[in-house]
């Protein structure tokens, strides 16, 4: 199941109690982080929630209330001792920007793995969830994002028992996937369903109204949209 909590929503220039664009999706013990405006990493404490689980970060566009937080935050990732690699995803350029971004914070103990959207394209991530960038308008290159949570099929007891499955690796096959027991190995697609639609987010920035984002918001459980001037420079504040 999908934890989302918005770190922050505001446009342009901070409030004192509103923090810049970024929007956390915890799941399973990852997380993703959308966007990195100001003041993230305190965002982060204030919403008690832990940056480590983060090894996903989605950027939409490169306008600086998106993206200024990053060299703190990434410094902050250091400090708490994480030495996993931390993969961007971004527009046309992500690296560059990045690493200009980053020139002040040199010598991360972890390394950046970039993925450079040049068109609609599906990625799926290494712990299986589905992330789906498309474009959008703005006044620069800027993306929107769909993230899809996979779902097993139901737990099917006359198909478990069908397959001679024992009772006491039931539970064990649900949350582990496979099971060992007096030398036999079972599976868990013996004793589940057809796998269930998954459980879909979609998230858009600063952007004026496009066909994609029906497109690909289509289905979704959960569709956060935040709404902008609409002009080369500008950005908004989510609704």
């Amino acid at each position: 199941m999908w934890k989302v909590t918005l770190l922050g929503t505001g446009g342009t220039m901070p409030l004192k109690n509103r923090w810049l664009s970024s929007c956390l999706l915890a799941y399973n013990g990852h997380a993703i982080l959308v966007d990195c405006g100001e003041g993230t990493q305190i965002a982060l404490k204030w919403a008690e929630q832990k940056s480590k689980p983060i090894d996903t970060i989605c950027l939409t566009h490169f306008h600086a209330d998106h993206v200024s937080g990053l060299p703190g935050f990434l410094l902050t990732l250091g400090n708490d001792g994480r030495t996993e690699p931390l993969t961007i995803i971004g527009p046309v350029g992500v690296e560059r920007y990045v690493h200009a971004l980053c020139t002040i914070t040199p010598n991360l103990p972890f390394d950046l793995r970039f993925r450079e959207v040049t068109d609609d394209t599906v990625m799926v991530m290494s712990s299986s969830i589905e992330i789906r960038p498309f474009r959008v308008r703005h006044g620069v290159p800027c993306l929107g994002y769909s993230f899809t949570l996979p779902r097993a099929g139901q737990f099917d007891r006359e198909k478990a028992l069908q397959n001679g499955v024992p009772m006491r690796v039931w539970s064990v096959l649900q949350h582990e996937g496979t099971a060992e027991w007096e030398g036999q190995h079972y599976t868990a697609d013996m004793i589940l369903g057809p796998p269930r639609k998954g459980i879909k987010v979609t998230f858009t920035t600063d952007t004026r109204p496009t066909p994609n984002i029906v497109r690909f918001a289509q289905n979704s459980d959960l569709f956060i949209r935040s709404y902008a001037l609409c002009r080369s420079g500008s950005s908004g504040t989510a609704g």
